[in-house]
């Protein structure tokens, strides 16, 4: 699995756990993903560009997972030790 690519998941928890399950014991996983306020200029441009040209707003980036709720879905998904930084 890409590193990046964590953020199109829409089961992190079930990624997660499968990870868990094929990783050797006590084996070390390191990923990145977007989190949080990621791209607000983006958000904002683009609504602001379809409401001047269209009159409506629909999705172009997607949510993200708040970068707090991270150590608790390793720690719920059996990861010991989560480290966030």
């Amino acid at each position: 699995v890409s590193s990046m690519s964590f953020h199109w998941v829409n089961d992190l928890p079930r990624l997660l756990s499968e990870i868990k399950r094929v990783l050797k014991p006590n084996g070390c996983l390191l990923f990145a993903l977007p989190g949080g306020n990621t791209l607000p200029e983006l958000r904002s441009s683009l609504v602001l560009a379809e409401l001047e040209r269209i009159g409506g707003v629909s999705t172009h980036v997607g949510p993200y997972i708040d970068l707090s709720n991270v150590g608790s879905l390793l720690s719920g998904t059996g990861f010991k030790l989560p480290t966030i930084d």
